[in-house]
């Protein structure tokens, strides 16, 4: 067993908790000073805005979520819903700090995940410039491709690639309207582009539509 693999069962067994489907792990504007590890299952962070619930994100095994609240005295910024039964390793402020220098591993997961979610951020707002439906949905699909396709030599340059993404998390990362999601998810269905699972998105051809968004990127050049 790997160092993380041991750091992980060992965070487990202290600080495991499991939720049921459909449980508030912590509501936004809450006060609070734990952090949270996923172990299993799905948890989704959602705000409101201007009066509606939005989802930002959906949180998956290995991401830690709520760490803010460790650093800083600020009330929750979202609300953590599980989607899933979930098993949460729930990390106090008096955990976790020491656990950082104790356990570099937890504290390298905490760095690279913050540098992740900064690159996703700039990622969707450049995403957000781009006016039509199909070239946004397309530029996050290949982007999601290149981090789910393996790196090692053939499979790099595999054209159909497995991403475990549903509607709702595409809505979410493209900025657009569930709808609207679906009507392009269709039809890129339809023409072979893609394969559609109600919990995974399969990439037919990666070669095709890399074209097809250079085309539709030409083309609203064309248009302006």
């Amino acid at each position: 067993m790997s160092d993380l693999a041991s750091d992980e069962a060992r965070l487990l067994a202290r600080f495991g908790h499991r939720f049921r489907a459909g449980e508030i792990v912590f509501a936004e504007g809450a006060s609070g000073t734990d952090a949270y590890v996923l172990h299993q299952g799905r948890v989704r962070l959602s705000r409101h805005i201007r009066g509606v619930e939005r989802s930002m994100s959906t949180v998956k095994p290995g991401d830690i979520f709520g760490e803010f609240a460790i650093f800083g005295d600020a009330p929750r910024s979202c609300t953590a819903t599980t989607l899933t039964e979930a098993v949460v390793v729930v990390l106090t402020r008096e955990a976790l700090l020491p656990l950082l220098s104790e356990q570099p591993s937890v504290a390298l997961r905490l760095i690279s995940q913050l540098a992740r979610r900064l690159r996703d951020t700039e990622d969707r707002i450049e995403t957000t410039f781009i006016p039509d439906h199909d070239s946004r949905i397309l530029r996050v699909l290949l982007a999601l491709a290149d981090t789910n396709r393996p790196h090692d030599g053939a499979t790099e340059r595999a054209e159909t690639v497995a991403i475990p993404l549903s509607p709702i998390e595409l809505a979410i990362r493209v900025g657009i309207d569930l709808g609207a999601v679906k009507v392009v998810m269709q039809r890129l269905r339809d023409k072979k582009y893609v394969r559609l699972t109600s919990d995974s998105i399969e990439l037919l051809d990666i070669t095709a539509m890399r074209k097809l968004y250079t085309y539709l990127g030409e083309k609203e050049l064309l248009r302006a």
